[in-house]
């Protein structure tokens, strides 16, 4: 497991903390789906699972409008906010901003074609993302280095629900292939009423936002053989919206504790 996140790491450090998995209750009494809720505020605590201490918190709060979405993020009650703006033109992103110490860094959003949507940014090691698209799913990630490798290719299919069942991530820098396999409930998602350009902002494979319901389970593979897993357990609203989530590793160790607020 340690191996693995050393040689992909980076790959998380280029997204958002948020992450799309969760687990569900029992199916005694499954919540009633109705209007789209907009989240307005989640806390991430990232626990230590060698002595159950917080390590990181987050509190995220968003704010939106036709053609903006604002989001601030304070992390471990620091003086200074990161703020995210996400510009929308005709209901698409064309720019995204995050700022932090009047530093700006931004991705710029062009829509190839119906089935190519292409990120390049100013910022960090991956400087380009292509996303390749079949009947409106996500099939295919590339990622560009600063330089114009290409260091990551990403490959996704599906189930009949439309949920990603598993993921090959091909990891050209250090020659590693990656598969992982999902299971979800059938609760909505914090995410589910925001646009796919949104949820492309956080693409890694850990932490799926393209997906109609909550992860219940992953598992990474390596060679065949199981390196990581996780399982991931929610409370819900009567909208069938996750209020609470938490994330426990393959020890069955609490490491990530999440709520959800909606408006």
């Amino acid at each position: 497991m340690k191996k693995l996140l050393h040689s992909t790491t980076f790959i998380f450090l280029l997204f958002s903390f948020l992450s799309c998995s969760n687990d569900s209750e029992s199916d005694e009494e499954t919540p009633q789906k109705s209007q789209t809720m907009l989240l307005t505020e989640m806390n991430l605590v990232r626990i230590l699972a060698s002595n159950g201490e917080e390590d990181i918190v987050n509190n995220m709060k968003y704010f939106y409008s036709d053609t903006l979405l604002n989001k601030t993020v304070l992390v471990n009650n620091d003086d200074v906010p990161w703020e995210s703006q996400i510009t929308y033109d005709n209901g698409k992103i064309v720019e995204h901003k995050t700022t932090r110490n009047e530093e700006t860094n931004s991705s710029f959003y062009d829509y190839a074609s119906i089935n190519q949507l292409n990120v390049t940014r100013n910022f960090s090691r991956t400087s380009k993302l292509e996303h390749y698209f079949e009947n409106g799913r996500l099939t295919e990630t590339k990622m560009y280095s600063e330089f114009q490798d290409l260091i990551i290719v990403l490959e996704f299919e599906y189930n009949q629900d439309s949920n990603v069942k598993s993921a090959l991530l091909k990891d050209f820098q250090f020659n590693r292939e990656f598969i992982y396999e999902y299971t979800y409930d059938n609760n909505n998602t914090y995410y589910k009423s925001r646009g796919l350009e949104y949820e492309l902002l956080f693409i890694s494979p850990s932490e799926l936002t393209i997906n109609q319901n909550n992860t219940l389970s992953m598992l990474v593979y390596e060679d065949g053989e199981i390196i990581q897993s996780e399982n991931y357990v929610y409370e819900y609203n009567s909208e069938g919206y996750p209020i609470k989530m938490e994330t426990f590793n393959s020890e069955n160790e609490l490491v990530i504790s999440s709520t959800f607020k909606y408006q």
